[in-house]
């Protein structure tokens, strides 16, 4: 699946100790079909649509790519988010 197909876009930076928990996360759970992986540090384009989320120092953030008010912010509310994708895919 490449990047346009994806559902999800997780805005990180490569050192970031929550952003690596969570693409560790992420990879751990099998959503990488469904997650791309933005960091915010090597694209403007990235650090743009980042800011334009208005995160405070929210770091790492999760969108979804249709629905742009689905947005979970800090480690935790993605953690939770991916426990629910984890519990969705066991049930089909």
């Amino acid at each position: 699946m490449n990047d346009l197909t994806k559902t999800f876009e997780l805005f990180h930076q490569i050192t970031h100790a929550p952003s690596v928990r969570i693409r560790k996360a992420i990879a751990d759970a099998g959503l990488l079909d469904i997650v791309q992986y933005r960091n915010i540090t090597t694209g403007d384009e990235a650090a743009r649509d980042y800011n334009s989320l208005n995160p405070g120092d929210a770091l790492p953030v999760l969108r979804s790519k249709s629905n742009k008010s689905e947005i979970y912010l800090g480690e935790e509310s993605i953690l939770q988010w991916i426990q629910k994708q984890t519990l969705i895919n066991h049930r089909n």
